[in-house]
């Protein structure tokens, strides 16, 4: 065969193998029916807004002579949605500092109404809540009050709320139309003395906390509980859980251990305490220090239980640690926060390098309220309650940072909780229950 005639069918073969290459990949298409075969939207509750999470838990008005407040969560909720429509400006922070006694003049004097938060609220992230026109002054300022001047002078065209730091004595001052001042006066003030009086517990430095000055009726409630959307297996919380945080759920072998089950893919766990119904997750490849601000890690927290529809009670927003950078909500029941030594009404996230580190948190689901056999208890009043907190062992004021009435859950039976009605206190960063049968109170689980 000549040398040209090889050429020409090298050729040839090349340009069809050229064009069928050109051909292949304009036409490819992956296979992704196996991806697709294996992906599930996993949807456990329900998801939350902002406004959801972070949810203020007393107002309490100050007259001349007396304070009254409320943790009732309708009258709550009513003037919450009130100040939705306001419309905040001229926000700025108060320069210089206070000096302490103006300070708490200022918080707590006659005509002021405080709206109480758990713990510290970024003021940005409290944005996709109330409607603010000058969102350049909030940087880095964070609050856990809202304190609204009514003392207003006739010819005043507008009212002064400020955003309170009661932790570290800073202040932003922002003002609304009188227009919102009118509405606000005929349904809170004038229905103010339908509240309880309060009184102030005397701390150092100036600090009160106010609480009730009388006995509390409370009813102690008892609920069923489940473990799943339905009987089926398949449908469990802790099953829905493993897939909704295992990136390959197949993959996944349980164990058995102590306190229940252990779910592993060789990497991450998930351990199941059937005891407490808890689950914690640890993603330990993730463990790392990259620092995350308050903002940040609130927004990414929530979208985090959001993607699995993983809100299955009222849980809000109450800690943050940015050291650890953890974020705590807490379980709270008709508007009272709820209380378990076992932590059994606490959802924890750990962060590290923007990434779940740690997940811990419970997986029942409170249902039916079985009709209360029991009259409503007298909870003792404000004083008293003080006059026990002040037995903790080595006492100090400066220690004792909130004293709130709530629940204790007890699990009574496997799909039984009974919720206790119980006064509450924080020393330092630790809660106790105030335990009028022991000296100071035993520790109740959220630190």
């Amino acid at each position: 065969m000549k040398y040209e005639t090889v050429k020409s069918i090298i050729l040839t073969v090349l340009v069809f193998l050229s064009a069928s290459l050109t051909f292949a990949l304009w036409t490819y298409q992956p296979r992704l029916s196996s991806l697709n075969d294996t992906y599930i939207d996993i949807s456990i509750a329900e998801q939350k807004e902002i406004s959801d999470i972070i949810r203020p838990y007393k107002i309490v008005y100050h007259d001349e002579d007396v304070s009254r407040g409320t943790v009732e969560q309708r009258d709550i909720d009513l003037h919450l949605e009130e100040f939705k429509n306001w419309s905040f400006f001229d926000v700025n922070e108060v320069y210089p500092r206070m000096d302490k006694t103006s300070f708490y003049d200022l918080i707590h004097g006659a005509g002021m109404v405080e709206i109480e938060f758990p713990n510290l609220v970024p003021l940005t992230t409290y944005t996709n809540v109330l409607n603010f026109s000058d969102e350049e002054e909030m940087d880095y300022f964070d609050f856990d009050r809202m304190v609204i001047d009514t003392n207003l002078e006739d010819s005043a065209e507008y009212m002064t709320v400020y955003f309170v730091n009661y932790q570290q004595g800073d202040v932003v001052e922002s003002h609304v139309n009188r227009s919102f001042y009118e509405a606000f006066a005929d349904v809170f003030i004038k229905g103010r003395r339908a509240y309880d009086d309060y009184t102030a517990i005397e701390l150092n430095e100036g600090r009160k906390i106010f609480i009730p000055e009388n006995g509390v009726k409370m009813r102690e409630l008892t609920y069923l509980v489940s473990f799943g959307k339905n009987s089926s297996s398949e449908q469990s919380y802790v099953e829905l859980f493993k897939k909704a945080l295992f990136s390959d759920p197949n993959g996944v072998r349980p164990d058995t251990i102590q306190s229940g089950k252990e779910y592993s893919d060789g990497t991450s766990k998930m351990e199941v305490n059937e005891t407490t119904n808890m689950i914690q997750y640890v993603d330990p490849q993730e463990e790392g220090y990259l620092v995350t601000t308050r903002p940040e890690l609130i927004q990414k927290s929530l979208q985090f239980v959001n993607e699995h529809d993983g809100w299955t009670d009222d849980y809000r927003y109450v800690d943050w640690n940015q050291e650890q950078q953890k974020i705590t909500y807490q379980l709270f029941q008709n508007g009272y926060p709820v209380f378990n030594d076992n932590r059994m009404t606490l959802m924890t996230q750990k962060w590290s390098n923007n990434q779940i580190y740690i997940y811990e948190r419970p997986y029942y689901n409170i249902t039916d309220n079985i009709p209360p056999p029991k009259e409503q208890e007298t909870l003792p009043a404000g004083q008293d309650v003080f006059e026990v907190v002040k037995k903790h062992p080595q006492f100090k004021e400066e220690n004792v940072k909130n004293i709130v009435q709530g629940y204790e859950l007890n699990k009574v039976a496997p799909n039984t909780f009974a919720f206790e009605p119980s006064w509450h206190y924080q020393y330092g960063e630790t809660w106790y229950k105030v335990d009028f049968d022991k000296l100071g109170g035993a520790t109740i689980g959220l630190e």
